[in-house]
């Protein structure tokens, strides 16, 4: 892979790992720092999806893999998390691909956290998780995924609470990792960049307005933040449209 991955690992909020994947250096690496990581001593069991992941975008015939589900077993704590992708293939059929289950249930906080369930973000059109917020004590109490478009929680509301996003906004997770201390200890994400995915559709949409092959209609009073923001940009003059694209490329 080309790109960059970036790695935060709610043990250690703060840092932000980024670096080529390499599958066997990159694992070591990834499980060291879990290891090591504030509280995670006495953690049984981590697990990393960037290995999964980069077998199915090496898989022959494949165009592209994204992350498109993330099933959720929690109580008032979080026991696991399985994430599932969408590959493409060469000649456009699309299927879905399950990484293993993370799903943990051993020791007191399995026993006292309430009725338990599975739950799925089910990841539409578009839509990509761009961080996650965490309620996180001696185990991870809650879990929200927040996407381009909407914040989905699951688990409780203990622990203290921390916002754990990507740094640049033209980045997305597509990987998760984690801990066990009888249920989830702690969380950590892999992303990548996708700027021409975001900022792709804002050039080709002023090139078509200067060849007069689009027309820029003038939002309403019932336009969303995002959807003005865009508009603004679009109308902005080239050398403001410059500064902002080299500030949101990587």
């Amino acid at each position: 892979m080309s790109n960059n991955i970036l790695f935060r690992f709610s043990g250690s909020p703060h840092d932000v790992h980024e670096f080529q994947w390499q599958p066997t250096h990159s694992n070591e690496f990834i499980t060291d720092t879990m290891r090591n990581a504030r509280g995670c001593q006495n953690h049984s069991r981590f697990f990393n999806d960037m290995d999964f992941y980069m077998r199915l975008k090496n898989r022959e015939n494949t165009v592209k893999v994204e992350l498109s589900g993330v099933r959720c077993r929690c109580s008032r704590y979080l026991f696991g998390i399985c994430s599932r992708y969408t590959v493409k293939l060469l000649d456009g059929s699309l299927h879905y691909e399950w990484a293993p289950s993370h799903f943990f249930e051993q020791g007191y906080y399995s026993y006292h956290g309430g009725e338990r369930q599975e739950l799925t973000l089910e990841l539409r059109e578009g839509e990509y998780i761009s961080g996650i917020n965490i309620r996180q004590g001696e185990i991870l109490d809650g879990l929200a995924l927040v996407t381009n478009q909407r914040t989905v929680q699951f688990g409780g509301s203990g622990g203290s609470f921390a916002s754990m996003s990507p740094p640049e906004p033209t980045q997305r997770i597509i990987a998760f990792a984690g801990t066990a201390r009888g249920v989830m200890g702690r969380i950590g994400f892999f992303a990548e960049k996708i700027s021409w995915e975001i900022l792709g559709p804002l050039i080709m949409l002023r090139w078509l307005h200067e060849q007069n092959r689009a027309t820029r209609s003038i939002p309403d009073t019932d336009c969303t933040q995002s959807q003005f923001a865009v508009w603004n940009l679009l109308n902005s003059s080239d050398d403001i449209f410059r500064r902002i694209l080299c500030f949101l490329k990587p």
